[in-house]
């Protein structure tokens, strides 16, 4: 929908008549702040002499969420603000606000920091509702209380881009456990410590379980699915044959050596 049709619907609608479209001398600015690496956006709205040039200098937006009007303020560099456009009057304003958000869904919509849509009216309360920001009050080494205490939620989902930038860090990418700690998780999850222990999937489970893997069975690949599978399977590296030297069977290598061994060790014959 373009804004010149949401603009008559809206003032088609009875409660516009309460709109205050007096020119009052002072300038309505519709903005965008986004984010330069993490593709987050906020749509908001204020209203002051200065054109919006105040936004991100003097003023950092009304959002309720800490983290980001902190690091907004903080770390003004990784943050862009774009004037969208300035009106002469209040209702204006608040009726390319609300197209804006009704547009782009910023209540539901993973990349926008926006918590609810702001209408014409009124903000609109109903949707995802905005998870607040993890904070963690103990942990044993600061920076990892730190990252913790940043980690934002948004529309349900934990956005790790920041850290991962910021701290160049992927969790236990690249890290591996001792036996000890393997042994540890182990038992942490064996016997009575298994949260099915003694216990029986319902048949309504099962079934739910076996729809959901039901994999390809009763569908078709797509044309363009079947045709990069077959680019895919002609320009594919030849696998070489190997034979067991235990019980003489061949077959593709890549399986032999896991089943059986490049030496025949793990051949159960």
């Amino acid at each position: 929908m373009s804004y010149i049709k949401y603009k008559s619907d809206v003032l088609l609608d009875r409660r516009s008549q309460k709109l205050n479209f007096e020119v009052d001398g002072r300038s309505h600015v519709v903005y965008r702040v986004t984010h330069k690496r993490l593709g987050l956006y906020y749509y908001g709205s204020k209203t002051d002499n200065d054109y919006g040039n105040s936004v991100g200098i003097t003023y950092f937006t009304s959002s309720s969420d800490d983290w980001f009007r902190n690091d907004f303020q903080n770390n003004r560099g990784d943050w862009v603000v774009k004037i969208i456009k300035v009106f002469d009057n209040p209702a204006d304003k608040m009726i390319m606000e609300s197209y804006l958000h009704t547009k782009f869904s910023v209540s539901s919509n993973h990349n926008f920091i926006n918590r609810q849509t702001q209408t014409p009216y009124g903000f609109d309360l109903t949707g995802l509702k905005f998870p607040k920001i993890i904070e963690v009050e103990q942990t044993k080494n600061l920076h990892q209380k730190e990252l913790s205490r940043r980690i934002l939620m948004i529309k349900g989902r934990i956005i790790m881009k920041f850290f991962r930038l910021r701290h160049n860090t992927h969790g236990n990418v690249g890290k591996k456990r001792t036996q000890e700690q393997k042994e540890k998780n182990k038992m942490a999850y064996s016997g009575e410590n298994n949260g099915m222990y003694g216990k029986k999937h319902s048949q309504k489970s099962r079934s739910k379980m076996s729809r959901n893997n039901v994999g390809m069975i009763g569908k078709s690949h797509t044309t363009s699915t079947k045709k990069l599978m077959s680019n895919s399977a002609k320009t594919r590296k030849a696998c070489e044959m190997f034979t067991c030297p235990t019980c003489g069977k061949s077959g593709a290598s890549r399986n032999m050596y896991r089943w059986h061994g490049k030496d025949g060790s793990r051949c159960k014959v």
